[in-house]
């Protein structure tokens, strides 16, 4: 019996099996032949999303050039409208890069980068390229930028970050994947207190937003102040799936099922090990149907 050879495969087939590979993989596939050649440069899908593979960070020699056959000359250049970078925490990957590389790019996910992530730089290097014209200002049309990582605390130039982003977007607002806590407290006398937790952890019922703001309007201005700790939009609970709004710090239980919460690593280690026994017992109660 024969090995079926790839080439003989329909091309949707391969597009479909390339969507799922490293940028490097598919680079390295479009070089085999002229068949494969010629398939990877006439195809728009398999270009749409680029992934960059972290366990090839030693390799940086074959990422560069990979990327440097994304180019005008093929055309491939004008069609990535995703990259993926999550876990190339190396400084010689900026995101910045990818944004003046690809003109059509719309989203740009660069998470887990705890070294290398650093908004205050992201800041100043797109303004130097707005102020020379290395970028024109709504060229890209961008949507989505990712870069959150678990070891986020205080981010100051988060705001900066988001308004930069804006300028260079042809949308009005750039989609980031973080925000500030927000949760109220009150200061005075040099320490702080938090509101009435049944008022403000209870925000997602219409009389709990209206008593917070009652609560507010009696207390002066300079008084008030929110968390600024950076959590991640999609945060959830390791343990029912409730989608958080504020920091651990902040409110320390799951609004919904009343567990403590952990810090963000740990609460995604415990959901990834909570979505592995899930599908463990799954598997078992399909293989308890031919016993």
């Amino acid at each position: 019996m024969t090995t079926p050879h790839i080439l003989s495969l329909p091309y949707d087939v391969i597009e479909n099996i390339s969507q799922h590979l490293d940028l490097c993989s598919n680079t390295s596939l479009m070089d085999t032949c002229r068949h494969m050649r010629y398939l990877y440069l006439s195809s728009q899908y398999i270009w749409r999303k680029i992934v960059l593979d972290p366990a090839q960070t030693t390799d940086l020699h074959r990422i560069y050039s990979s990327l440097r056959k994304l180019g005008d000359a093929n055309g491939l250049k004008q069609l990535i409208y995703e990259v993926v970078m999550d876990g190339m925490d190396d400084a010689d990957l900026s995101p910045i890069v990818m944004l003046i590389k690809f003109p059509n790019l719309r989203r740009l996910s660069a998470r887990y980068r705890k070294k290398t992530t650093d908004l205050e730089v992201d800041v100043k290097l797109l303004q130097e390229m707005l102020k020379f014209g290395t970028i024109k200002p709504k060229s890209l049309p961008l949507t989505e930028v990712r870069v959150y990582h678990f070891n986020m605390d205080f981010e100051p130039h988060l705001t900066a970050y988001q308004k930069t982003l804006n300028k260079v977007s042809v949308f009005p607002k750039v989609k980031l994947d973080i925000r500030p806590c927000g949760f109220i407290q009150t200061v005075g006398n040099g320490s702080g207190s938090n509101l009435n937790p049944a008022v403000m952890n209870n925000d997602r019922q219409l009389q709990g937003e209206n008593d917070q703001r009652e609560q507010l309007s009696d207390l002066p201005q300079d008084s008030i102040e929110e968390c600024q700790r950076i959590i991640s939009k999609s945060e959830q609970c390791w343990s029912c799936g409730f989608l958080f709004r504020y920091c651990w710090i902040c409110v320390p239980v799951c609004d919904s099922c009343k567990v403590r919460r952990v810090p963000p690593l740990a609460n995604d280690k415990q959901r990834l090990s909570r979505s592995k026994q899930w599908v463990s017992v799954a598997n078992d109660d399909d293989f308890k149907v031919f016993e």
